[in-house]
């Protein structure tokens, strides 16, 4: 494109290159966003076979064509998504990338109510005296034309509850403001657990359960979406397996956003209990043709494997004493009982 401009006698004459017009998607969040591709590992070919101009991130100002020696520097999650909807849409994608590991929510709001602000995030507010990623990562991009973004932190605020969520509501708020794009659809990850529990200790762990529960309750929030992690984490920080991360975060984008309406966007989230005697019946959204039992390694789809037994399911009698439970599928239900609690 030859782009010519004159004013009085003087002429100026711009060429721009190599330009595509496709989807833009806002990568932001902490380090299991911001880790490259090269840490891998990856099905083969991943990186052989990265040969895409159509697939580019932005990085030290400028856009990079993603090639079997720049893929390397591009975000496992963000570039695992991309291929996904490239592969069968045959659309250009761009990921704008904007992550920072080891930061917390807060840091990528314009503005923190005082009634959300963390003591850890007080700290570094006062160390830097301003909001730094937000000042440097976000404001450059405001306005440029994204088709939505893309969200995987928690880890920095893992000791919180439900005010994690009123954080994820204020930030994307503030994006959607800020952007003045209207409710742009926002997916993002909900944080696997940490760690393992005792065998022998049915009432187990923590878990992150709290910061996961106020991730699910942001799906109440306007056109969102959660890829669930909690089957394919690690005992550590950083589990390996992004490549199945980027693929969920493309199911809701794919059902809502290109046009595959028959395709169920997320495997079962928790919707409701109710307890029927001495058992209780578990019921989900996004059951699709029902609930099954299976094994999942590495990136390989899950395999069913049923009769096998339900591990890590516990039950609390009145008293609140914990006792190991069983399960059975019931259709889209998932029942649990222990023969210890009437």
């Amino acid at each position: 494109m030859t782009v010519v401009a004159t004013l009085g006698e003087a002429t100026q004459t711009l060429e721009v290159k190599n330009t595509l017009i496709g989807e833009v998607w806002l990568c932001s969040g902490q380090s299991n966003m911001a880790g490259p591709l090269k840490m891998g590992p990856w099905p083969p070919g991943t990186i052989e076979n990265a040969n895409y101009p159509a697939l580019r991130q932005w990085r030290d100002e400028q856009w990079i064509l993603s090639t079997p020696e720049t893929s390397r520097v591009f975000s496992r999650v963000a570039f695992c998504f991309a291929r996904k909807i490239q592969a069968e849409k045959m659309v250009p994608m761009a990921l704008l990338m904007a992550a920072t590991g080891g930061s917390p929510i807060e840091a990528w709001m314009s503005e923190v109510p005082e009634d959300l602000q963390s003591d850890k995030y007080k700290q570094g507010l006062k160390r830097s005296n301003r909001k730094t990623n937000y000042e440097t990562k976000i404001m450059p991009v405001i306005g440029y034309g994204i088709r939505g973004a893309l969200w995987y932190q928690g880890e920095a605020n893992a000791s919180e509850g439900r005010e994690y969520f009123l954080k994820m509501k204020a930030m994307i708020s503030d994006w959607r403001a800020s952007w003045g794009q209207g409710d742009f659809p926002f997916y993002f990850v909900q944080i696997a657990s940490i760690g393992e529990s005792a065998k022998d200790q049915p009432q187990m762990g923590d878990g992150r359960a709290k910061i996961r529960n106020a991730q699910l309750e942001a799906l109440t929030l306007e056109n969102t979406g959660m890829a669930v992690t909690i089957d394919i984490g690690a005992v550590r920080e950083h589990p390996v397996n992004k490549y199945d991360v980027g693929l969920r975060l493309a199911r809701w984008a794919m059902h809502r956003q290109y046009g595959e309406k028959d395709l169920v966007p997320s495997g079962p989230i928790y919707k409701s209990h109710k307890v029927e005697g001495a058992k209780i019946r578990v019921s989900f959204d996004y059951v699709g043709a029902g609930l099954m039992l299976a094994n999942k390694e590495g990136y390989e789809p899950a395999k069913p494997t049923p009769g096998a037994r339900m591990p890590w399911l516990s039950i609390q009698d009145k008293e609140g004493t914990w006792y190991w439970a069983q399960g059975k599928l019931d259709g889209p239900d998932l029942v649990v009982w222990s023969d210890n609690v009437k």
